[in-house]
């Protein structure tokens, strides 16, 4: 299922109940992170990364194991990870459709 939050991304759930929060607007770890509140649609149609969150269906952050799994980074600090990459969010779909927890 795919979810649009707030303007700012996308939430798509899993059929194992696993969701992958990718936002990419203002205030976000992204590119757009510093543009005014006040930006115009056209302006956040596009970014070159995202801030991603991942959890399970108990709503349990696992971000940070998908992130050592998928070896993207070794030690994660936080639930959420930064400018990630499209290189990269493919990586993390394919954890997050595979997740068996």
């Amino acid at each position: 299922m795919f979810k649009i939050t707030s303007g700012h991304g996308f939430h798509i759930e899993f059929n194992n109940g696993v969701a992958l929060s990718t936002q990419f607007g203002n205030y976000n770890y992204c590119e757009n992170r510093k543009m005014q509140a006040n930006y115009s649609e056209s302006e956040l149609q596009s970014c070159s990364n995202a801030e991603i969150g991942v959890w399970d269906k108990t709503g349990k952050w696992i971000t940070k194991q998908m992130l050592i799994d998928t070896k993207i980074v070794l030690e994660p600090y936080d639930d959420v990870e930064g400018w990630v990459t499209v290189e990269n969010w493919v990586k993390m779909v394919n954890w997050c459709n595979n997740y068996r927890g």
